[in-house]
């Protein structure tokens, strides 16, 4: 059995080195699966959930996260890879505690000529008391397990839009980059790799910055909150018209 040499292995010469077992999400967790992670926990440092993060609707996910999550070891990491990654997909991931998250997203748009737009910080306790969860009557609160994953359009800025021709304005205000909307857009048209390189730039800065913002607040003991912050002020509690 795979596991039993892995287990030769690291009581070996690589017990430094790290096991991430891979467990299918989309599937009846069995008797053979638990006892397998029961059997094997030493060695064992991580879940890998696999099967999620394609396309499948908010509610499976949900459920999925649910029912391996309760069979799961606490003491052990939890990854999951998203072929998408969107901020609300990265928030939701969290909100059910998976720890590694592995998206597409900031390299996606770059790919495709798009650049990240979101606010990020939720700067002073007032706005996180607005948000808080404890009162009840509160109608800034949100269930994160019950947004559109889909709705990139609030986080999406098309620089290979023609409107962007005179737009001498930064990527956005919190971009690390200083070239123009309209330098980047000169530099799609002409189909010059520089362009895709600068956004992948900005996409990764901001992204990292999101995750940032996030573990200061779960830091706080915030990040509900911080959730609810994020989906009132990137406007996602509006439907699609």
């Amino acid at each position: 059995e795979f596991l039993e040499k892995v287990q030769i292995i690291k009581n070996t010469n690589l017990s430094n080195s790290l096991c991430i077992l891979s467990i299918p999400c989309t599937v009846d967790i069995d008797t053979v699966i638990t006892e397998t992670i029961n059997k094997y926990d030493s060695i064992i440092d991580g879940i890998l959930l696999s099967g999620l993060g394609y396309d499948e609707s908010n509610e499976t996910r949900t459920n999925a996260f649910k029912n391996i999550l309760n069979i799961l070891p606490n003491n052990k990491l939890k990854f999951i890879q998203l072929s998408n990654g969107n901020p609300i997909e990265i928030l939701h991931a969290i909100y059910h505690g998976i720890d590694v998250i592995e998206p597409n997203f900031p390299y996606y748009l770059a790919k495709n000529g798009k650049a990240i737009n979101m606010n990020l910080k939720m700067d002073n306790l007032q706005d996180g008391n607005e948000y808080n969860l404890q009162d009840k009557n509160n109608d800034n609160i949100y269930d994160i397990n019950l947004l559109d994953f889909k709705n990139d359009v609030n986080f999406i800025i098309d620089l290979n839009n023609p409107k962007y021709v005179l737009d001498h304005s930064t990527i956005t205000c919190n971009s690390p980059r200083k070239e123009s909307k309209s330098y980047i857009h000169h530099l799609l048209k002409c189909h010059e790799l520089t362009a895709h390189v600068i956004l992948t730039y900005h996409n990764l800065y901001i992204y990292r910055s999101f995750f940032q913002e996030i573990q200061l607040h779960i830091k706080e003991n915030n990040f509900l909150s911080y959730i609810n912050w994020f989906i009132e002020k990137n406007e996602l509690n509006k439907k699609e018209e």
